[in-house]
């Protein structure tokens, strides 16, 4: 039972409207249900009042209540409760007409006698309420309804009664506080009281109550503790006096009430308490077709009542008396058991006492055991002494048991006795006397001969109570046999014993002929008439058989269709059967198919767990994506889903709580469910995620990464070696000298050495410093100069070859180079070959231009003295690595002239941020340097996007004091983005593109370093079902860069990384949509932690538009088919084959159905049988065109998110956000 609460509504406002959530109420029924009933009933065969008690075996007493006047019903000993009966004269008889009860402290009456009706409370003592709660259950209602009227004209039937008398019929059940319950019915048709008491014997059984209930069979215990054997003067004895009657006002009095009531608790365990319940419903779907539904009752809770935490309630008052007379002494629990040789006669015996057996055959005593007997038999013999005796079979059987004093002269108390047996009662007639027949009150063994006709026999599994014609002569139809047995085997023809009247009977498909049973005849033209009658039969070669997709069952003679096992010659013979196919290559009998299992006698659908072939489909038919494991060889879901009611159902998790795919080897979550890892891929044989290796689809580098060194290759959409590394295996190696490479690339930047691409050969080609040793370039050994083979500008430092202090390495030919303007150095002599060239003290350290020259083509030109030069001011980027640790650098760039002091200002949207001092010209070039931790520092808004940042330079004269000149820099945007507010259709795409203008890189022992893009909306979940964004990119965060190589470094080169961003706005289920939002785009990285690269952040505004159209108009197919149209028009299809419903035209993304014809009655009218969803490389169908298939055909992309809603309706999401429902109907 289910409690549902409504609202609450009290004084606190707090707790006003708050509804305890639904919860399942549960009783508990002790071991013992057995129960006792008396009713008290008019009976018009006797006309009277007759008392009826029923025994919780089922056996009844019952005698006549004749006398007038009140009388006690019962009255408990232990319980103030007692119940009254008042009878009074009618017309016919005498009848019940008052019934009073005390219940507690209070007394209730119901009362028609003499004509006038009261009812209600009398009496209402302390601590009462006299409200009819749920002890007093009062139900009135009509004895019939409208829905007999088209069968009887008058309905009602009491007569008197008018349609307008609505309350015709009147029943009360009352709980009582001694376990008792009793039921209180108005009678219209003879006016009179009927009552009905029930008790159960592990509360207060009927012989522990004072009061006409208690008595038993034989066994009468008057009102004074006397016993009768019958019930004359036994009503009579339990007469209510006047001063002790309830309706006396002077009994109306507060008794002692000891109450035990009971506590409800929590149930042992939640399986059943807390466990959904699927109740059958039947919905309508949106074109108002009804279809079969399950729904699901929730509950939060539960409460169990038992009968094991027991409170005590007590009221004080007067003592409740009851009769105290000597109880006789009566033996207890006397009863029957009997087994396949005897019957025995049980009870308790009392200690001290001797007993008296006696066994009686209705009221004939047939058999006397000793005084002394404990327990005795009834054995076979003593009932059917010999054949052709007098029998006694059909009797009923009972035991007494009388109790003597220890003398076995002095009875102590009347005989007790058990509840009858009857022999020939099928179950006790076959375990004890199986052997025997009853014939006109005479007992005969079996296979006796009738005495006066010796072709009859007595057959007790037959008939027991007739003699049979010998089963042992031919048999014709029409003669009796044993269901089972062989006998109508001899009939010529088919012929089998029928269970219900045990003749032989010909087959369906035959009929009797001349004591023979022979098929039946028929034509083709005439099978209708003759054949079709016959349960799936048809005429064959001009006679009756069963179809050939039945069997004749030679047990009941009827065409039975065939089932598992039987007999096939062709696929037709079995495609009745769900899930069967014909194994006629081999046993030639219906089968299950490879993707069902045997079980209950049909085929079911194979579950997870059950036994299968690997490599095989065994396991296609799972609902959700199951595979047959080639380990366990069973159908096993793939690690990603979970058995759920033998089906297997994706895991839900959230990005608050992923834990769920923790335990799922290269899982995690995303959009709500638990999948393979972007770095994975799902094995569809072993239903595993399986790292991709080289060669396995993917659209983005994180897909790659099990694979070290590894990257997607975005024209192919697979994995591939990186560019720096090479295929060896299933791993990506580093390139070694002669290894392919594309000049101008960095494919050999991780050769270790000084390495480059030749651009002849298309090689990894060693420096010509350097010579290829063990996968590396090594420096050449050399004791001199001359051992370097006289290459140019190489000397012999410390017995290697090297490039000369003032030249180094050109990358694109191998050679040694002089050094020039922007050349690393670390001291000024390295910059000697180049005249006025010095190394500036300001990193990156490159050789530029003293401040007495200036540059011009690579060249350095002597200033004349005394001139300011200060012309331009540029801010320029650069970037090195130092300790590990990369560094992007902001130089104020402008014309440093000897003999002047300099100051840099810098300003971000205007707003002066840093001023260095008044400097001299050698300082001022390191001054004017700022590393990006020094400028976040200074203002950590500098990295925003479309922050503006300016340098401003004042030239001073020699002494400093004076300022002669002030030049300012264009602005310098870190980062920009092309639109911060974006219009567009839903549907559709818009894109955005992002600059980034400082270089980003990684420590030298980073061996992925990346800067990401994180588009977000702060408010959607991100899960399938309610999502309002998605990002059309490679890297669905948004988009990425990669750092710096060490290539890279030391240079001037102004960087530049442009990424491009797509969004499409979705349909978020049901069309609960936003159409003006706002998405975050930030920056992170987890390869460089500098807090700057995690600060850029910039809100997007996008606006959608929607067509109203599109917006509430579906697309739809059903039935027949009925064909819609998103822009509203309709049509048939009565072609067979497979359409496109939807195909999108720009994403791969299609549904189309299969239609064939309905029936068999022709090529029309057609049905949709199969639904096919495409997205991408995801593909799921709904099949039952031939066979059932729900599954996932492919689900490569994991783009497909599809919902079970109930059990025959599915939908599925689309990647836009469209959904596509679809309905399974059992018929059409």
């Amino acid at each position: 039972m289910i409690a549902n609460f409504a609202p609450l509504k009290s004084d606190h406002e707090l707790w006003n409207g708050y509804r305890i959530p639904n919860m399942r109420v549960i009783k508990t029924n002790l071991s013992y249900d057995g129960k006792e009933t008396i009713r008290i009933v008019y009976d018009t065969g006797v006309d009277t009042s007759v008392l009826w008690r029923e025994t919780s075996g089922g056996n009844k007493i019952a005698f006549p209540m004749n006398e007038v006047g009140e009388f006690l019903v019962f009255k408990s000993r232990k319980h103030v409760v007692e119940v009254h009966i008042q009878t009074e004269v009618c017309s016919k008889g005498v009848c019940a007409c008052g019934i009073i009860f005390r219940n507690g402290n209070e007394i209730y009456i119901n009362n028609i006698c003499n004509g006038v009706s009261r009812q209600g409370f009398i009496y209402i003592g302390n601590h009462e309420d006299g409200i009819l709660d749920e002890e007093y259950n009062f139900d009135k209602y009509a004895s019939v309804n409208n829905y007999y009227q088209a069968l009887w004209n008058n309905k009602y039937w009491i007569p008197g009664i008018t349609p307008e008398q609505h309350e015709i019929h009147e029943s009360h059940t009352i709980s009582l506080q001694n376990g008792v319950v009793i039921s209180i019915t108005r009678n219209f048709d003879t006016n009179s009281l009927e009552l009905l008491i029930e008790s159960k014997p592990y509360v207060e059984s009927f012989d522990e109550l004072d009061g006409i209930v208690s008595c038993r069979y034989k066994l009468f215990r008057h009102r004074d503790g006397s016993y009768a054997a019958d019930y004359r003067g036994y009503i009579n004895s339990w007469r209510v006096p006047t001063n002790e009657s309830l309706r006396n006002p002077t009994n109306h009095m507060n008794f002692g009430v000891n109450e035990t009531v009971y506590q409800c608790h929590c149930p042992q365990g939640t399986d059943t308490a807390l466990a959904d319940v699927m109740l059958r419903a039947y919905a309508r779907n949106y074109y108002y077709y009804y279809y079969p539904n399950y729904e699901t009752e929730h509950v939060l809770g539960a409460a169990m009542c038992s009968l094991q935490m027991p409170c005590l309630e007590q009221t004080n008052g007067q003592t409740w008396p009851y009769n105290t007379f000597v109880t006789a002494v009566i033996v207890s629990n006397v009863s029957i058991e009997h087994n396949n040789t005897h019957l025995m006669c049980l009870f308790n015996p009392v200690e001290g006492k001797k007993h008296r057996v006696q066994w009686y055959f209705d009221e004939t005593i047939v058999l006397n055991h000793t005084i002394n007997a404990n327990s005795t038999v009834l054995s076979p013999v003593d009932i059917v002494p010999m054949s052709g005796s007098e029998c006694n079979l059909d009797k009923e059987i009972r035991c007494s048991v009388t109790v003597f004093e220890a003398n076995g002269v002095n009875q102590s108390g009347p005989s007790s006795f058990s509840e009858p047996v009857y022999l020939m009662r099928d179950e006790m007639r076959q375990s004890m006397v199986s052997n025997v027949c009853v014939i006109n009150n005479t007992c005969y063994f079996e296979y006796d001969h009738d005495p006066l006709d010796q072709r009859y026999v007595c057959y007790p599994a037959l008939d027991p109570f007739s003699w049979k014609r010998n089963l042992t002569l031919h048999r014709v139809p029409g003669d009796y046999c044993i269901p089972g047995e062989i006998q109508c085997e001899s009939v010529p023809g088919v012929a089998f014993c029928k269970s219900k009247t045990k003749q032989c009977t010909c087959a369906d498909t035959f009929e009797e002929t001349n004591g023979a049973c022979s098929q039946i005849g028929c034509t083709m033209a005439e099978q209708n008439d003759t054949c079709s009658s016959i349960s799936f039969a048809i005429c064959n070669d001009n006679v009756c058989s069963c179809a050939s997709y039945a069997e004749l069952n030679a047990t009941h003679g009827k065409c039975d269709i065939k089932r598992i096992g039987s007999n096939c010659t062709s696929e037709v013979d079995c495609k009745h059967i769900t899930g069967a196919a014909c194994d006629y290559q081999k046993t030639n009998t219906c089968v299950c198919d490879r993707q069902f299992k045997f079980s209950n006698g049909k085929c079911a659908p194979k579950a997870p767990g059950d036994l299968c072939t690997p490599g095989g489909d065994d396991c296609d038919n799972i609902q959700g994506d199951a595979i047959c494991s080639p380990k366990t060889k069973q159908c096993s879901c793939y690690d990603t889903w979970q058995v759920v009611g033998g089906k297997c159902q994706t895991i839900s998790c959230t990005f608050s709580d992923p834990s769920p795919c923790k335990l799922i080897s290269n899982g995690e979550c995303r959009n709500g469910t638990c999948t393979c890892s972007i770095a994975a891929v799902l094995n569809t044989t072993t239903g595993e995620c399986k790292s991709r290796g080289i060669g396995d689809t993917c659209y983005v580098d994180e897909a790659c990464t099990f694979v070290k060194n590894a990257k997607c290759d975005s024209e192919r959409n697979m994995c591939v070696c990186d560019d720096t590394r090479k295929l060896d295996g299933n791993a990506c190696v580093p390139k070694e000298p002669g290894d392919a490479c594309e000049p101008g690339s960095k494919n050999c930047q991780d050769i270790s050495g000084e390495v480059f691409c030749d651009a002849v050969t298309e090689k990894c080609s060693c420096a010509s410093t350097h010579t290829a040793s063990n996968c590396a370039c090594v420096q050449k050994r050399c004791t001199d100069d001359h051992g370097c083979g006289g290459i140019a500008h190489a000397k012999c430092l410390n017995n290697a070859c090297t490039c000369s202090v003032t030249s180094e390495l050109d990358i694109t030919n191998g050679l040694c180079k002089s050094k020039g303007l922007g050349s690393f150095c670390l001291t000024d002599s390295e910059c000697g070959l180049v005249t006025g060239a010095i190394c500036d003290i300001a990193k990156p350290r490159v050789c530029v231009c003293g401040d007495k020259y200036e540059m011009n083509d690579a060249e350095c030109i002597l200033k004349q003295p005394g001139i300011l030069y200060l012309n331009r001011v540029d801010i320029f980027v650069a970037q090195y690595i130092e300790h590990d640790e990369h560094f992007a650098i902001f130089r104020c760039d402008y014309s440093i002239d000897y003999g002047f002091f300099y100051q840099v200002k810098w300003y971000l949207h205007g707003e002066e941020i840093y001023s260095t001092d008044i400097l001299d010209s050698p300082k001022a070039s390191e001054a004017s340097v700022l590393k990006d931790v020094e400028l976040y520092n200074i203002n950590a808004t500098v990295f925003q996007f479309d922050s503006k940042l300016r340098c401003q330079v004042s030239a001073y004269n020699e002494s400093g004091t004076f300022k002669l000149k002030t030049v300012e820099s264009n602005e310098f945007v870190p980062m920009t983005i092309s639109s911060t507010s974006i219009t567009f259709s839903r549907g559709q795409s818009a894109s955005f593109t992002v600059n980034l203008y400082v270089p980003f890189g990684c420590g030298t022992k980073s061996r992925d370093c990346q800067l990401q893009y994180l588009l977000h909306d702060p408010s959607d979940p991100y899960d399938c079902m309610d999502s309002t964004i998605a990002v059309l990119h490679g890297d669905t965060c948004g988009g990425r860069i990669e750092g710096s190589t060490k290539t890279d470094m030391e240079t001037f080169a102004l960087p530049k990384y442009e990424t491009t961003i797509t969004i499409l706005a979705k349909n978020n289920n049901n069309y609960n949509l936003k159409r003006d939002f706002e998405l975050k785009l930030r920056t992170f990285s987890d390869d460089n932690l500098k807090n700057l690269w995690q600060g850029f952040t910039i809100t997007i505004e996008v606006h959608v538009t929607d067509d109203h159209l599109i917006q509430h108009s579906p697309c739809y197919s059903h039935v027949d088919p009925h064909m819609g149209t998103f822009d509203g028009r309709w049509y048939e299809n009565q072609n067979s084959g497979e359409f496109i419903l939807v195909r999108h035209k720009k994403y791969p993304i299609e549904v189309d159905m299969i239609t064939q014809p309905c029936s068999n009655w022709g090529p029309i009218p057609t049905c949709a049988c199969a639904v096919n969803v495409r997205a991408g490389g995801d593909i799921f169908t709904i099949n039952h065109c031939s066979g059932h298939l729900t599954k996932y055909l492919s689900n490569k992309d994991q783009a497909l998110k599809v919902y079970r809603e109930s059990s025959s309706e599915y939908k599925i999401i689309l990647p836009t956000g469209m959904s596509v429902n679809i309905y399974l109907m059992t018929w059409g």
